[in-house]
């Protein structure tokens, strides 16, 4: 992920140097190995880049990771997580779990005294329809076959997940939400197809 927001110089239009964002999804075990190496917190730092994890266990490893990277001035952002068994990724149908786990992740955040850049929301189709996919793509078209007659699934998903973005913003953290490119010329064209069909 980049960011680079353009800054007007006495009407020439800047733009800065580009802010990296490294997604990380390791286990805790690896996360913890990655993060001994001294050298990988050098280059974050030399490149003025911030880590983004996902977070589906609230472990003390992942806490000791996290106390490392703000020790070493590497900012963080929180991309809370389901289990693997509830589907792993934020959805337009889970959007009460996601709020539940957002609280649970709160709670674990307050206590191990944890400092975040932000707060991710990743909301995806569900990873089972990701594990479809690699097991039998024939196997989607029943899954998804009975959402395209669901018309209200992204509102109802919107709205909730916009209560969800005040919440996190009242608490006192910026938000971020990752996203398909494709969505954004669905939205742009006026369709919500795809929005149905996969959960977005």
């Amino acid at each position: 992920m980049v960011e680079a927001i353009a800054h007007d110089v006495e009407g020439v239009r800047e733009m800065p140097q580009p802010r990296l964002t490294f997604a990380c999804e390791l286990s805790s075990e690896r996360l913890e190995d990655l993060f001994a190496d001294r050298s990988i917190i050098a280059g974050l730092r030399a490149l003025n880049s911030r880590v983004a994890l996902a977070l589906a266990a609230f472990t003390p490893e992942r806490a000791g990771v996290v106390r490392r990277l703000n020790d070493e001035g590497v900012p963080v952002v929180a991309i809370p997580l389901l289990s693997f068994g509830e589907g792993y990724y934020f959805t337009a149908d889970n959007f009460v779990r996601a709020a539940d786990r957002y609280g649970e992740w709160k709670a674990w955040t307050d206590e191990q005294r944890l400092v975040w850049d932000a707060v991710g929301l990743d909301i995806e189709p569900d990873v089972r329809l990701y594990q479809q996919i690699a097991d039998n793509p024939w196997g989607v078209v029943p899954m998804l076959l009975p959402r395209i007659l669901q018309r209200d699934r992204p509102r109802r998903a919107a709205v909730a997940y916009a209560g969800l973005v005040a919440r996190i913003r009242a608490d006192g953290w910026q938000v971020e939400n990752y996203q398909f490119p494709l969505i954004a010329d669905e939205r742009r064209a006026g369709s919500d197809l795809l929005q149905r069909l996969a959960g977005l």
